[in-house]
């Protein structure tokens, strides 16, 4: 996750669009659980679990702008996986801090939520090895994750190895 993702869509797209593939994306990988707002008069879609823990998607000019770039690991995750299911969905492509230079795959992918959080970024991994240990790291990961979207959703995407 970036502080701002575009997806560039090759046609315009609608906001209306863009919500029935969050709510198909929803559907199809995390069973309806994800807690969807939508703001037709604004286009914004929120899956938002706190006040202060969500993602937000808008949709603008016929392209697609996920703003973010703070929060715990599940949401970088999460906000991975909305980016990229969506530019798959559209045929689109990301541009962000990350796919500012690189070109288009032919499919976007991602990991898992598991190998998210086991694996930190590598620039971290020495911070946190210093700190208090990788393995105590992950420790508290798993539960402050779990406790941010909820026990039932993050056993739900754990347990599924989405």
């Amino acid at each position: 996750m970036s502080n701002e993702t575009d997806i560039i869509t090759r046609s315009k797209i609608t906001h209306k669009s863009v919500v029935n593939e969050v709510n198909n994306i929803n559907r199809d990988i995390f069973n309806g659980m994800l807690p969807i707002e939508v703001d037709d008069e604004h286009n914004f879609i929120g899956i938002r679990f706190s006040e202060y823990d969500c993602i937000a998607i808008r949709t603008h000019r016929g392209n697609i702008n996920f703003g973010g770039g703070h929060g715990p690991a599940v949401l970088w995750w999460l906000q991975r996986l909305m980016e990229y299911e969506l530019a798959n969905r559209f045929n689109s492509t990301i541009k962000d801090d990350y796919w500012i230079d690189k070109p288009r795959p032919e499919k976007y992918t991602y990991g898992t939520l598991r190998a998210y959080i086991m694996k930190p970024f590598p620039e971290e991994v020495g911070t946190l090895k210093k700190m208090f240990g990788l393995r105590e790291y992950i420790k508290f990961q798993i539960p402050y994750n779990r406790r941010i979207i909820g026990e039932e959703l993050f056993d739900y995407i754990w347990n599924n190895k989405i």
